[in-house]
């Protein structure tokens, strides 16, 4: 590993504490089981996959299209609570199945703008912590 990935995980991970409801074990567990290259690696896909899956959200509220909505959410879950955003991931998995059983989306429209405000906020400070996640797609 180089010095300069060593100072990028260092400073991501001092970035992401700050974070509110941010699980510092399920992050620092990932180095059991890879490298910090590939947790950045990681980090960064997910901020690609954060961002294309709001932006299906905010397609599936203007096309009043709940199961895209429900799509976009279940789509983020698993790699959100991996990486330690657990109050994140817990919000898209139960958002996901309420929806995933309704027809009517307009039944959850406060809570999906907020879900998707909640995403944004979480994309933008992955991308203040990590600066140069580009450099790791």
């Amino acid at each position: 590993m180089d010095l300069e990935t060593d100072q990028d995980y260092a400073r991501v991970l001092s970035g992401l504490k700050k974070l509110p409801d941010f699980d510092k074990e399920a992050f620092i567990t990932l180095t059991e089981d890879t490298d910090e290259q590939v947790i950045l690696k990681i980090l960064a896909r997910y901020s690609v996959t954060l961002s294309e899956s709001l932006e299906q959200i905010n397609e599936g509220i203007k096309e009043d299209n709940g199961e895209k909505i429900w799509r976009a959410c279940h789509k983020v879950a698993g790699s959100a609570e991996l990486l330690g955003f657990r109050g994140f991931g817990t919000h898209s998995r139960a958002l996901n199945m309420s929806l995933k059983t309704m027809t009517d989306p307009h039944i959850h429209m406060n809570e999906i703008q907020t879900y998707s405000q909640e995403g944004y906020q979480l994309l933008r400070s992955i991308e203040v912590i990590f600066p140069n996640l580009r450099t790791y797609l």
